[in-house]
C-alpha cells in the first residue's frame, strides 16, 4: 500500500463515519418529534389550567376544513400546535364530525373537549 493508497481509505473512512453521525443524528431527531407528537396525542392538555380559563367565541363555517379549524383555535390561543391539534382529531372519535356553528370554548378545554363540543350537534342528531 502506498501513500496515496492510505490517504484514499483514510478519506473514506472519515466520510463513512460523518455520514453514519448525521444518519444518526437525523434519526434521533425524528424519535423526539414521534415521542413528543404521541406524548401530545395521549395526554392532552389544555392551554390554561381549569378554572382559569377564558371563553372564546369560535365560529366554524360550512365546509372549513380541520386545518382552517386548527388555524382559528391556534390564532385564539385554544390549542398549542396546529399539527398536533389535526393528529388528534383524525385519531379521535369525532373524525369528520365538526359542525359549521359558533362556539363558546375555554382555554381550559383539552382539545379532545373542543372537538367534542364541535361534534355534539352531529352528535345529537344520531340518537
Amino acid at each position: 500500500m502506498n501513500v496515496k493508497e492510505v490517504g484514499i481509505s483514510t478519506i473514506s473512512a472519515i466520510v463513512r463515519m460523518v455520514c453514519l453521525v448525521i444518519a444518526a443524528l437525523f434519526i434521533l431527531q425524528g424519535a423526539r418529534m414521534a415521542y413528543s407528537y404521541g406524548r401530545g396525542i395521549f395526554n392532552q392538555t389544555a392551554m390554561a389550567p381549569e378554572g382559569a380559563g377564558v371563553d372564546v367565541t369560535v365560529t366554524v363555517s360550512l365546509g372549513e376544513s380541520v386545518s382552517q379549524i386548527a388555524d382559528d383555535l391556534y390564532a385564539k390561543r385554544l390549542i398549542g400546535d396546529k399539527t398536533l391539534f389535526r393528529l388528534q382529531e383524525l385519531l379521535s372519535e369525532y373524525h369528520g364530525k365538526e359542525q359549521a356553528g359558533v362556539y363558546v370554548l375555554n382555554t381550559s378545554m383539552t382539545p379532545d373537549e373542543i372537538l367534542a363540543a364541535m361534534a355534539a350537534t352531529s352528535a345529537a342528531k344520531e340518537q
